[in-house]
């Protein structure tokens, strides 16, 4: 992804980022205050991440490729993080660089377009490592009051980074209940109060925007299915050879890329109805497929936890911190379709889904073999090569997918940047391309002009 951000970055404010603009203008008047960076964004309070993106800004004058840099170097530090927490490194020598490598593949995945090209998804590349870095405080260093400290304020970083983060605060009792010993109710209550404060600040006069958790409310089964996508969003791409082969006068990787969403809906909505099904059915399935793997993985846990506990647990609290984000997402979201759990920032956030089932499934299998028998060793082997192979294929063509989105995206970005360098006369088509609003998006332009900011940092005064 550091190849990708070098090669495809643009130096052009595109779709969110361009909120940031009013935020820049204060900043520059010296008007800049506390209740402008605790705005939310949708449903989130970004408040950490508004301060070190105007901390980049003011140091590279909004070069919005600082900030790509910075989610890779956070990605990065997520993966060393997770390496610690979920025991990777714990794994017999043979089997660690096939686990790391299978690690990487959906932490650093090219699925995630859109995030590796948008500064703006800084919001979920600040809360992965203050995820972990909380659940990692509590699993290593119970009792320590130190370690309950650092685990509350990476908590805190998660929750007013991105709305999913407030999910630690429940994942985290589990880990307190079940390691915390020494004082275990005195930290509990603590949590729970820390928890209360940070939520209570978090949903204080919070504006719930156009999601309508009635509608989840009334549509349990459509829940299930947008927690089971969330969770297999992965596989997305995989139904675009369907589409291509359905459509194929549709350029199909361009429309998916072409930043315009309205573009995209009606197309889909008039392809058949088995490939309209896969798009979210592929999703759907990889989703039932981890979920049943992770329940099977509690059935050892149960009958030998003086073995698999204290092992399993850190992985396991990863499983249950996705599982609750994508509950508490489909609230918010469901009313815009079952399809909205594919968005490309669901994808970052489940892949600690994925991360922690390498672990436990590793060690279960190696542990299981010594006492199957020779038939059953060969369907295992069989079912298991199989299965390999059909997530590598899916994988592979998600992947690819966002290979060309990135590169097609990145294009894009650009050409309309070059259009809007005079933002008066840019015209409406290319503003579009960076923002819905256009005439919000060509005022803001005008600002970043006169600030010398982003893109007209370069510009004559």
């Amino acid at each position: 992804m550091a190849v990708v951000t070098a090669r495809y970055g643009v130096n052009v404010p595109f779709w969110d980022e361009w909120v940031m603009v009013p935020l820049l203008q204060k900043a520059a008047n010296g008007t800049l205050s506390l209740a402008d960076l605790w705005l939310q964004h949708n449903i989130h309070r970004p408040l950490f991440p508004y301060v070190v993106m105007l901390g980049l800004a003011d140091i590279t004058r909004w070069d919005v490729r600082a900030e790509l840099w910075l989610d890779v170097v956070l990605c990065i530090a997520t993966f060393a993080l997770l390496w610690r927490l979920s025991g990777l490194s714990g794994l017999p020598r043979r089997a660690r660089p096939w686990a790391a490598l299978a690690a990487s593949a959906f932490l650093f995945s090219a699925v995630q377009a859109q995030n590796w090209l948008s500064s703006f998804q800084l919001l979920e590349y600040l809360m992965l490592p203050a995820v972990v870095g909380a659940l990692l405080a509590l699993v290593c260093w119970p009792g320590s009051p130190l370690a309950f400290a650092a685990a509350v304020g990476c908590a805190v970083v998660a929750s007013f980074s991105f709305g999913a983060g407030i999910a630690v605060w429940l994942v985290g009792v589990i880990a307190l209940m079940v390691l915390w010993r020494q004082n275990r109710y005195a930290y509990l209550a603590a949590w729970l109060a820390c928890a209360a404060l940070t939520l209570g600040l978090y949903f204080y006069h919070l504006d719930r925007g156009d999601g309508d958790p009635a509608y989840a409310l009334a549509h349990p089964a459509h829940v299930v299915a947008y927690v089971l996508a969330y969770i297999g969003s992965w596989t997305r791409g995989a139904a675009y050879p369907a589409m291509i082969l359905a459509a194929p006068g549709v350029d199909w990787l361009h429309v998916a890329s072409g930043l315009k969403a309205p573009l995209m809906l009606p197309l889909v909505d008039a392809l058949p109805g088995p490939v309209r099904s896969l798009l979210v059915g592929i999703p759907i399935l990889a989703g039932m497929a981890g979920l049943l793997a992770a329940g099977l993985l509690h059935i050892p846990l149960i009958r030998d936890w003086q073995t698999w506990g204290r092992r399993w647990l850190p992985s396991l609290l990863l499983i249950y911190f996705v599982v609750i984000a994508a509950a508490m997402t489909s609230v918010q979201r469901l009313d815009l379709g079952v399809r909205q759990a594919l968005a490309n920032h669901y994808t970052t956030i489940s892949a600690l889904f994925w991360i922690g089932l390498i672990v436990p499934g590793v060690e279960w299998v190696i542990a299981a073999r010594a006492g199957w028998k020779p038939e059953r060793l060969a369907w295992a082997r069989k079912t298991a090569i199989v299965s390999a192979l059909v997530a590598i294929v899916v994988y592979a063509a998600s992947y690819v997918g966002g290979v060309v989105d990135i590169r097609q995206r990145s294009n894009a970005i650009s050409r309309a940047g070059s259009a809007v360098l005079d933002p008066v006369t840019a015209p409406e088509s290319s503003l579009q391309v960076l923002y819905p609003d256009t005439g919000f998006v060509r005022q803001a332009a005008i600002t970043l002009r006169g600030l010398h900011e982003s893109l007209y940092s370069a510009l004559p005064g």
